[in-house]
């Protein structure tokens, strides 16, 4: 009713009143050639004397009043014509000033609304994204409404249309290359937009390798002398954060890891200078391992597993190794329909989530037609000497002393159109997920009709990013598709906590200091400092190099099953049964999936387990902490096991020596009880990650990770 409202003002405003002036004027004119055609001899000064009445008209206060314009229609030889334009004239003499009434109105809005938006950008966040295309615009449409000032820069000409509505919006447009362009005229640009005043930038062109270049191009600018000291002594808001968030958006595993290698080098050569500072956070996404995370974040990997009454048959630390793929019922069995960007980022996120118990097996197998090329790409993450790599699958460890539990990557070349593909497929057994990841949403469709007609109850997840009516019926016809869903809208997962504002980053932070401290064997824990990100603190988070942030955010991201595990042995300690235990693990589940917190009488239990074995790290050895308490022992395996898989995942192997992070060696790459053996000191960092659950609680309530 409002905007129907709103759309009227605009409306009456933007063309009423303007003919209502048109008009006004034209009459004004004729009765003032009638009038002082009467009593003016001199056609100079008639001629004044009409422009000046036109004016006295639209300012309140008419040479020729209303009684003046009567006297006229009572003059005999009078015309119909010249009474017409007298009786309008009455009318103009008060619509006239009405209209300069609107005009000044709408000229001291417009000014008033200047210096609000001026005085507003003073505290808004600045947020430059490089490059506009269809998904930095969605992007943009995400984070406008936000308490940010957006800055567009772009290479392309706008569409008059597109650039007024940007406008509209309030964003500012700006124009230049800032990749190829000359050292001169890209610094000149820099200091012209202030880029220096930045909270965040989005490097968001769609090959790679502009946005490396742009990168490079921003430290260069950064780095010169002149702004040295206004970059080191800019501190905005109360927490003293004087970095900018710099995030790169980057498909390509191999581009990613020439930009990671830079970086990396960038913040060994900085770390070693004493009078320079890293005044960039940087963060390299890619679209699909957004679509990826935020798949398992609304329906997480693990849901069909805790929905079998076979996982509350035996506590989960007392379970042997299975010896055949899914057997375990808290094994992992991920099918991945469509192996392009989107299926390998949700293949790396399985090989991170599916860890839901020490000795359990990740099985994942792979649709395509196309396989064997990509198969091929993939492989290339993983280094030989600890990953078994044959043409139809891929495993590790390769030696059973190296990890714990098994991971097993079949792939399948395979059309999904024809015969074989179900063939191939009802050949699978105790499969727990299914993802279709093609981008072609005709594809997926026929899939989804394929593949439900063979598995009930498991959870089928379609990428649907366009289809919005498809979409609409699958969310309709719930009973008919009531375990499919779909995922990967860009317009939704393309949003400022995904790719500039992450919770997940801000708790990656406090982890890594927790990690740090104990590092440096500081006893005493102070609850404020701990959890509070000063400066220092922050340094050291950006002199961190990005594959140990990305292992902090693949941590917290694991945290949540751990927390799960907890309250599950929690409540088969009070001998619940197994399908009250599935009510509440229902519960749990939708609460996940709306980002609400979880509420339930044993939280606060086990806020408790976990600070107390946090205090008694600190005064007793681990190792014997973990031979007493099987739970930590278990989830600190477990822990443990995520570890290495993620290291294996980008390309490191074992080497009995010093961890050389260039070189991709690692001698923690062990089994949990080689590690025992070998490295009893290492234990305490993988107790470490587990401690960090204590802060999603809060009372008698589990906070949303995401």
């Amino acid at each position: 009713m409002r905007k129907k409202q709103k759309e009227k003002s605009r409306y009456f405003i933007k063309y009423i009143v303007p003919i209502i002036a048109v008009f006004s004027f034209v009459i004004s004119v004729l009765e003032g050639y009638f009038y002082y055609r009467l009593s003016e001899g001199n056609l100079y000064v008639q001629i004044l004397m009409n422009i000046q009445n036109v004016f006295k008209a639209f300012l309140f206060s008419p040479s020729i009043s209303i009684s003046d314009a009567r006297k006229i229609t009572e003059i005999q030889d009078t015309n119909m014509f010249k009474t017409i334009v007298c009786y309008f004239y009455m009318a103009v003499v008060i619509l006239a000033p009405i209209c300069t009434a609107v005009a000044v109105l709408k000229a001291i809005e417009k000014t008033v609304r200047g210096w609000i938006n001026t005085f507003k950008n003073t505290f808004h966040k600045k947020v430059f994204i490089f490059g506009y295309n269809k998904y930095s615009k969605e992007f943009v449409n995400n984070i406008v409404e936000g308490n940010k000032k957006v800055i567009i820069v772009t290479q392309k000409s706008f569409e008059n249309s597109e650039r007024l509505e940007l406008l509209r919006k309030g964003i500012v447009l700006m124009h230049g290359d800032f990749s190829n362009g000359k050292d001169h005229d890209m610094k000149y640009g820099f200091k012209k937009m202030k880029i220096e005043k930045a909270d965040s930038i989005v490097l968001f062109e769609e090959v790679a390798t502009t946005n490396f270049s742009i990168f490079l191009n921003i430290i260069e600018y950064y780095d010169s002398v002149e702004l040295k000291s206004k970059l080191f002594n800019r501190i905005y808001n109360n927490d003293g954060i004087t970095y900018i968030k710099c995030s790169i958006s980057c498909e390509d595993y191999g581009i990613q890891e020439v930009i990671t290698d830079y970086y990396d080098r960038y913040i060994d050569e900085v770390s070693e200078a004493t009078n320079r500072k890293i005044h960039i956070d940087l963060k390299l996404f890619s679209i699909s391992e957004i679509q990826a995370r935020e798949l398992f974040s609304h329906r997480p990997i693990y849901q069909y597993n805790l929905k079998d009454e076979r996982t509350y048959s035996k506590k989960h630390y007392e379970w042997e190794e299975s010896t055949n793929a899914c057997t375990n019922p808290w094994d992992t069995h991920l099918v991945i329909v469509g192996f392009g960007k989107l299926g390998q980022n949700i293949l790396l996120q399985a090989l991170n989530l599916g860890n839901l118990q020490s000795k359990s097996t990740i099985t994942i197998d792979v649709f395509d037609k196309s396989i064997d090329e990509k198969k091929g790409i993939f492989a290339k993450r993983f280094s030989h000497e600890n990953v078994e790599i044959d043409q139809k699958f891929i495993s590790f460890p390769k030696k059973s002393e190296n990890s714990d539990g098994k991971v097993i990557i079949r792939f399948h070349k395979t059309d999904i159109r024809t015969i074989d593909f179900e063939d191939e497929l009802r050949a699978l057994k105790n499969i727990t997920y299914i993802a279709i990841c093609f981008e072609d949403s005709s594809l997926s469709t026929m899939s989804m009709v394929t593949i439900e007609k063979y598995f009930k109850n498991v959870p089928i997840a379609v990428q649907m990013d366009v289809d919005k009516k498809v979409i609409d019926y699958i969310n309709r016809n719930s009973k008919s598709y009531k375990d499919v869903f779909p995922f990967g809208t860009k317009k939704e997962v393309l949003n400022k906590d995904a790719i500039i504002e992450n919770e997940m980053d801000m708790k990656a932070i406090l982890y890594n200091i927790k990690y740090d401290e104990y590092c440096e064997h500081n006893k005493k824990r102070n609850e404020e400092d701990i959890n509070h990100i000063s400066r220092k603190k922050l340094d050291a988070w950006n002199q961190t190099i990005l594959l140990k942030k990305n292992s902090s955010r693949n941590l917290i991201e694991h945290q949540m099953i751990k927390i799960i595990l907890l309250l599950v042995d929690s409540w088969m300690d009070q001998g619940i049964k197994s399908n009250i235990i599935i009510e509440k693990i229902s519960v749990l589940l939708d609460c996940l999936e709306k980002h609400n917190d979880y509420e339930d009488e044993n939280v606060k239990q086990i806020h408790e387990y976990l600070d107390d074995a946090y205090r008694k790290i600190k005064d007793i050895k681990v190792d014997k902490i973990l031979r007493e308490d099987k739970i930590l022992e278990e989830l600190a395996t477990l822990e443990h096991r995520r570890w290495c898989n993620f290291m294996f995942a980008n390309g490191y192997k074992y080497e009995n020596s010093k961890k050389d992070d260039l070189a991709k060696t690692n001698p923690c790459l062990l089994s949990w009880n080689e590690l025992s053996i070998k490295k009893p000191e290492m234990l305490v960092f993988d107790v470490l990650g587990i401690l960090i659950c204590a802060e999603e609680i809060e009372d008698n309530r589990m906070k949303s990770l995401y």
